[in-house]
C-alpha cells in the first residue's frame, strides 16, 4: 500500500528491508582547518549583515544578481592581483597551469589504462511541443569520450573543494578543462584568480603550512556538494579508480561537510571499511604519493564568456557510470517491487521553478502519478526508486541526476525553459551514456530574468496530449477538470467548546479537529478601519482561519467560483485548502484574526500577482 506524507510518496517501512549502507565513522579522518589558514573572503562577505541581506532577500531578485555577479567577477581578480602583486606571499605567486596528459607525457612515464576510447551516440532529444526543437542546437550528434587513467605523484599539495593539484611551480588540472570557455567554481568563490593568458593562476586561500599525509588518492572537487555533479563527475572517478585492484588499500581524499547520502555513496562503490580523509574548503596538505585518476564525467560550473562557440555541455564514461549501477543493482535487489512506476519530481525552492507546477502536479496524480521529493530519500532509496521508474517527469535540477539509475526503456521528461544558450545536451549526454533519450517540455520563462536561473511556465493542456498520444495516460482522461483544491473544500468548522461560568475554552488538535498538522500560527491585530489583508494564495499550505476577538470578511476565490464568508466566532474557524485566492477586510473594531498553517513560512509557497494565480489555478483550454 502507498505511503503518502504531506502528499508526497515514501517508501512503507515494510519497504525498508536490511539494505543499510554502513558508513562507518570510524574510518573517516575529518581534518580541522589550521590557524595558519587564510581567510576565504567569499565566506566573509556571507558572514557580514550585508552578505546575509543579500542571500535571503536580493538574491532571488535577477538583476540585483546579475549586477553584484558581474560586478564579482570582473572586479575581484583586479583587486586581487593588485594585492598579490604587493605581497610577498609564496602561495600566491602566478603558476603555470598543464593537464594531467601533457604532465604524464613530460614525465616520459606510461599511465595505467583504466579504460579505453568510449564513443557515445547523442541524437536529438524529443521536444514537447515538437515545433519548438529549433531551440535546440546540436553540439554533436557523438562524441568519443577520452581514455580514464591513473597515476601518482609525489609531494603534491591538494587543496579542500577544488580538484586542482600544486606540483612544485606549476597546477595540474584534468584533461577536460577549456579554461578560454569554462569558468570555475573556485573563482566565483575568490579562491583562484588567473592570468589575462588563462595559463596562470594563483592561489588565494589556502593554509601557508599544509599537513601531511602519506598515501591518498584525490577525489577533492568544487562542485562535488551539488548531487548531479556529485553522481556524474566525482562519484564515477571513485568507483573506476576503486574497482582497479591495486587500489585497494589507498585512502579516499574527498572534500568536508558533504551531505550523509553522498558519504553513503561512497561506501556503495568504495566498500565500507576504505579509509576517508575528508578536508574542508582552503585546507591544504602535502600528500607524499598522491593518486589520480583521470576525468570521469565533465560538464563546465559556468560559461566565462558567452560570446565564445562550441561550448561544452557535458561529457560522461558510459563505463564508469555503468559501474556504479552494477554496485547499485546488487544492493537494491534486495528491496520489494512495491514502488511507483509513474513518478513526478517536486521541486518548491531554488532557481528554475515551474510556475505552473501545481496544476501540472494535479493532473498527473489524478493519472496515476506519484508525487516524490528526493529530498526525503537516502542515496539507495533513490537508486530503488529510479531504478524502477517507467516514466519520470521533472523539471530540470540536481535530483534528475538519477536518470542513470533508470530503466533503458524509461520515458524521460525534462521541463525545461526556452533560452538561447541553454545546454540542451547536458541531460542528453548522461541519459545517452546509460544507454537512453530523454524528451523536453519547453516552457516560457515567466519573468524578466533571462538567464538560466529563471522561473518559467509550460504548456501543461499541450504536454498532457502529447502524454495520451505516448500512451502513458488514458484517453479519456479529463485534462482540464477543475483542480482538486476547490472553493467547495472552504467551509467552516466548529470547533469543540467547554462552557463555564468563569469563562469559556475552546481547543484545537491537529488531525482531530483539522485536516491537517499545525506547523505554525500567526495573528493579525490593531487592523486600522477600512484596511484589507490577505491579497495572495498558496500552492501547498492549508490554514484554519479564526476570529479570536471581532469579526471580519474573507473572500475566497479559486478561479471559477467566489464566495465571502463572514467570521465573528471564536469557536469557528474557516478552512482554507492551497490554490485559493483570499482577502480579509471589513474588520470590526478590536479585531483579532488567527491563522493556524501546515507548514513553515515560504514565499516560494505564495502567489502575490492574482493573474498568475489564475493561469495555474484555471489553465486555458488548448
Amino acid at each position: 500500500m502507498d505511503r503518502l506524507v504531506d502528499g508526497v510518496w515514501t517508501p512503507s517501512p515494510n519497504e525498508l528491508t536490511s539494505v543499510v549502507i554502513d558508513l562507518n565513522e570510524a574510518d573517516i579522518q575529518r581534518l580541522e582547518l589550521s590557524s595558519s589558514n587564510s581567510e576565504n573572503r567569499i565566506e566573509r562577505l556571507r558572514a557580514t549583515m550585508i552578505g546575509r541581506f543579500y542571500i535571503k532577500h536580493l538574491k532571488k531578485v535577477w538583476f540585483i544578481r546579475w549586477a553584484v555577479l558581474t560586478i564579482w567577477r570582473n572586479g575581484y581578480p583586479l583587486y586581487a592581483n593588485i594585492q598579490a602583486f604587493f605581497s610577498e606571499s609564496e602561495i600566491r605567486k602566478w603558476r603555470k597551469l598543464i593537464s594531467h596528459g601533457d604532465y604524464i607525457r613530460r614525465r616520459g612515464e606510461d599511465a595505467k589504462i583504466l579504460m579505453g576510447f568510449e564513443v557515445v551516440n547523442t541524437p536529438m532529444p524529443d521536444v514537447i511541443p515538437g515545433h519548438e526543437k529549433n531551440h535546440l542546437i546540436s553540439p554533436h550528434a557523438v562524441y568519443k569520450y577520452p581514455e580514464i587513467y591513473k597515476f601518482d605523484i609525489n609531494n603534491a599539495v591538494v587543496c579542500g573543494a577544488s580538484n586542482l593539484i600544486f606540483v612544485g611551480e606549476e597546477v595540474l588540472h584534468h584533461d577536460l578543462y577549456d579554461f578560454k570557455r569554462d569558468y570555475t567554481s573556485e573563482e566565483l568563490h575568490g579562491r583562484i584568480v588567473f592570468n589575462q593568458g588563462l595559463d596562470k593562476l594563483r592561489w588565494l586561500s589556502r593554509d601557508k603550512l599544509p599537513g601531511i599525509i602519506p598515501v591518498a588518492a584525490t577525489f577533492l572537487d568544487s562542485c562535488a556538494s551539488n548531487y548531479a555533479h556529485w553522481l556524474t563527475e566525482v562519484l564515477p572517478r571513485i568507483a573506476i579508480f576503486c574497482s582497479d585492484e591495486s587500489s585497494i588499500n589507498v585512502p579516499l581524499l574527498i572534500n568536508d561537510g558533504l551531505h550523509p547520502n553522498l558519504v553513503e555513496s561512497i561506501r556503495l562503490v568504495a566498500g565500507t571499511s576504505r579509509k576517508i580523509i575528508m578536508l574542508p574548503a582552503g585546507r591544504a596538505v602535502t600528500v607524499q604519493k598522491l593518486y589520480v585518476c583521470s576525468v570521469a564525467g565533465y560538464v563546465p560550473f559556468e560559461r566565462r564568456d558567452s560570446k565564445l562557440e562550441n561550448h561544452s555541455h557535458g561529457l560522461f564514461s558510459p563505463y564508469a557510470l555503468s559501474i556504479i549501477r552494477k554496485c547499485a543493482n546488487s544492493v537494491i535487489d534486495a528491496y520489494t517491487d512495491n514502488w511507483p512506476d509513474k513518478i513526478i519530481i517536486r521541486r518548491r525552492t531554488g532557481a528554475r521553478l515551474v510556475k505552473n507546477f501545481s496544476v501540472l502536479e494535479s493532473a498527473l496524480i489524478r493519472s496515476g502519478f506519484k508525487v516524490v521529493e528526493t529530498d526525503r530519500l537516502s542515496f539507495i532509496e533513490q537508486v530503488a526508486l529510479f531504478s524502477r521508474a517507467k516514466v519520470i517527469v521533472g523539471s530540470s535540477g540536481a535530483a534528475l541526476a538519477n536518470l542513470v539509475f533508470a530503466p533503458q526503456d524509461a520515458q524521460i521528461f525534462i521541463l525545461i525553459s526556452k533560452l538561447e544558450g541553454t545546454s540542451y545536451w547536458y541531460w542528453q549526454n548522461i541519459a545517452c551514456a546509460t544507454g537512453k533519450t530523454i524528451t523536453y517540455v519547453l516552457g516560457n520563462i515567466a519573468s524578466g530574468d533571462k538567464t538560466i536561473h529563471a522561473d518559467f511556465a509550460i504548456n501543461v493542456s499541450e504536454f498532457i496530449c502529447s502524454l495520451k498520444v505516448r500512451g502513458i495516460i488514458s484517453e479519456n482522461f479529463e485534462e482540464n477538470k477543475e483542480p482538486s483544491m476547490n472553493i467547495e473544500k472552504c467551509e467552516v468548522m466548529s470547533l469543540p467548546r467547554i462552557n463555564d461560568p468563569r469563562g469559556n475554552l475552546t481547543y484545537v488538535e491537529a488531525g482531530r479537529h483539522i485536516p491537517f498538522d499545525i506547523k505554525r500560527v500567526y495573528y493579525l491585530y490593531d487592523v486600522p478601519g477600512g484596511a484589507e489583508r490577505g491579497g495572495h494564495a498558496h500552492r501547498q499550505l492549508h490554514q484554519l482561519i479564526i476570529a479570536m476577538s471581532g469579526s471580519f470578511d474573507i473572500h475566497l476565490d479559486d478561479g471559477y467560483e467566489k464566495k465571502t464568508v463572514h467570521l465573528n466566532r471564536s469557536y469557528s474557524g474557516l478552512y482554507v485548502c492551497p490554490m485559493i485566492w483570499r482577502e480579509i477586510d471589513n474588520f470590526s473594531s478590536g479585531a483579532v484574526c488567527m491563522v493556524l498553517a501546515s507548514d513553515y513560512y515560504d514565499e516560494d509557497d505564495y502567489y502575490r500577482n492574482y493573474e498568475e494565480f489564475v493561469l495555474d489555478a484555471k489553465p486555458p483550454i488548448v
